[in-house]
C-alpha cells in the first residue's frame, strides 16, 4: 500500500465525495422540510449498510461516477474506525445560488460523521462529501480539575472554549492553547477514532496543578467567516491575543504567569504571538518551526513524491519542478499581489506569513522557550526544524530543548509507518511530554 501523507501541517484526515451539478440560472424554490427529512433518511439508511435509495436519486452527472457498490466502499472505509453508530445528532439546512445543502451529523461511538447533501432544482443529489465531525464533549470534573465553559472574542462569533481548573490550587498558571494549521476544534480532534491531544494535555496539566484555555479554531466555528483574503493574523493570531487577554483578566488564574502552547502551525507562530502580547510569560513549542511554511510544505510533498512507485524518476522530477514553481511564487510574493491562489492558500494570508520574521524575533525574547519535538514526527522533521530552533537559539539561556524517541507528530506513540494510520489509532499524548511542561512551567 502507498503510504499517504499530509500536504499541509496538521491537516484534518478527512475522507470526501465531490460531485457538483450545474446550478440553474433561474430562481429555484425548495421544501426546507422535505429535503431535510429526505436527508435524514438517506443518512440513516446508510448507517444500517443501504445505498440503493440515493443512488437512485442522484443527479445524472453524479450516476455516472458513483454507484452502490463504490458508495458502499467509500462508506465503510469512513467509518471502520469510529464505532457503533448512535443515531442523528443534528441536522442543518442552507440555501444559496439555487442549491439546497444538508448537513447531517450522525454520532458514532468514536466520533461523529458530517454528510452533507446538495440538491438540484428536481430535488435530486447534486453533490455528497464525507467529513468527521468531531461530537461537543461534556465538561469534566473530578477530584483533580474542574472545566468551565468560556467563550474567546466580544460581540458577535465569539468563540467556544474550556477553561480547565486544578482543584486544591488557588491562583494557578494558565496555558493558551494554539492549535495547528487547518480547521480545528479546542481538542484538535483528529483521526478516525478521534485522538485528542490537547484535551490530554489539559487534564494532565491541571493534575500537575496548571489551569488551561483551549477554543475552536475561528474557520472551524464559523467556515462561513473565512474571506478570500484571510491572513494568518484573522486565522489564529488576533483570537490567540483575546484568550491571553481572557485569560490576565480572569481572577482566579496567575496573571503573571500566562504561557503559550502552540502545536505545529501553532508552534511556528509562539514567538510572534509572544511578541505581540506582552502578558506572556513563557511559550511551549510542539512541534514547531521556524522555517517557512512553503519550505515545510516543498519537503512534505518531496516526501510523497519520493514515496510513488508508479511515476518514473523523470515524472517525480517534473512534480516537484511544478511545486518548486509554487513555492517560489511564494517567496515572490509582494505587498500588492492580491487574490493568487498559491498551494491552496490566498497570497494575502502567505504575505502575512511572510511578515513574520521569527529569527529576528527570537533574537529579542528574553521569555523562557521550551521547544519539544518527536523523533517519529514526518510532518515536521527532528534533523531540520528541531535542529534549527536549536541553532537559532545558540547562547540563549532562556531556551530548553527537548527530543522524544518513537513519538510523531501528536507526541503520542508512533507505530513506525511515518504515515497518517498514525493518527487512526486510539492513543493519547504521551505521559512524559506533559510531565515535562508541568515541571518547566512550575520550576
Amino acid at each position: 500500500m502507498k503510504r499517504k501523507r499530509f500536504i499541509f501541517i496538521m491537516m484534518s484526515v478527512m475522507a470526501s465525495l465531490f460531485m457538483f451539478g450545474c446550478s440553474s440560472p433561474t430562481e429555484v424554490s425548495f421544501d426546507e422540510d422535505k429535503l431535510t427529512n429526505l436527508s435524514k433518511q438517506y443518512a440513516e439508511e446508510m448507517a444500517n449498510g443501504e445505498f440503493s435509495n440515493i443512488v437512485s436519486n442522484f443527479s445524472n452527472d453524479i450516476k455516472k461516477k458513483l454507484n452502490e457498490d463504490t458508495m458502499k466502499e467509500t462508506w465503510d472505509s469512513v467509518i471502520k474506525n469510529i464505532g457503533k453508530y448512535e443515531g442523528i445528532s443534528d441536522v442543518s439546512y442552507n440555501e444559496q445560488n439555487n442549491i439546497a445543502t444538508i448537513d447531517v451529523i450522525l454520532k458514532y461511538e468514536l466520533n461523529g460523521l458530517k454528510l452533507t447533501l446538495s440538491y438540484d432544482s428536481n430535488n435530486n443529489v447534486s453533490s455528497l462529501l464525507l467529513n468527521y465531525s468531531p461530537i461537543k464533549g461534556e465538561l469534566s470534573s473530578n477530584e483533580k480539575l474542574e472545566e468551565q465553559e468560556i467563550h474567546i472574542g466580544n460581540g458577535d462569533n465569539k468563540l467556544d472554549g474550556i477553561l480547565t481548573l486544578p482543584k486544591g490550587t488557588e491562583k494557578p498558571p494558565v496555558v493558551i492553547m494554539v492549535q495547528g494549521s487547518g480547521q480545528s476544534d479546542m481538542d484538535e480532534t483528529i483521526g478516525s477514532v478521534a485522538n485528542k491531544p490537547f484535551k490530554d494535555i489539559a487534564h494532565g496539566l491541571a493534575e500537575n496543578g496548571i489551569a488551561s484555555i483551549r477554543y475552536n479554531k475561528r474557520y472551524y466555528q464559523y467556515p462561513e467567516t473565512a474571506s478570500k483574503d484571510a491572513t494568518i493574523q484573522d486565522e489564529v493570531i488576533n483570537d490567540a491575543s483575546l484568550a491571553i487577554e481572557l485569560a490576565y483578566n480572569n481572577l482566579s488564574l496567575n496573571n503573571e504567569k500566562i504561557f503559550l502552547l502552540g502545536h505545529s502551525l501553532g508552534g511556528m507562530l509562539a514567538p510572534e504571538i509572544a511578541k505581540e502580547n506582552k502578558q506572556v510569560s513563557g511559550i511551549i513549542s510542539l512541534a514547531g518551526s521556524p522555517r517557512k511554511l512553503e519550505d515545510i510544505i516543498y519537503d512534505q510533498n518531496n516526501d510523497v513524491v519520493n514515496a510513488m512507485t508508479d511515476k518514473s524518476d523523470a515524472q517525480k522530477a517534473e512534480l516537484m519542478k511544478q511545486v518548486k514553481a509554487e513555492v517560489d511564487k511564494v517567496k515572490n510574493l509582494k505587498e500588492e499581489d492580491k487574490s493568487q491562489v498559491i498551494l491552496g492558500m490566498n497570497s494575502e494570508y502567505w504575505i502575512s506569513l511572510n511578515n513574520i520574521n521569527t529569527s529576528e524575533i527570537l533574537k529579542e525574547l528574553s521569555i523562557p522557550m521550551l521547544f519539544l519535538q518527536g523523533e517519529d514526527d514526518f510532518q515536521v522533521y527532528a534533523d531540520v526544524d528541531y535542529k534549527q530552533w536549536q541553532e537559532l537559539c545558540t547562547g540563549k539561556d532562556n531556551a530548553e530543548f527537548k527530543l522524544y524517541p518513537k513519538l510523531n507528530h501528536l507526541f503520542m506513540k508512533s507505530n513506525g509507518k511515518r504515515d497518517t494510520t498514525e493518527y487512526d489509532i486510539k492513543g493519547n499524548v504521551d505521559d512524559a511530554v506533559i510531565l515535562d511542561i508541568s515541571s518547566w512551567i512550575n520550576k
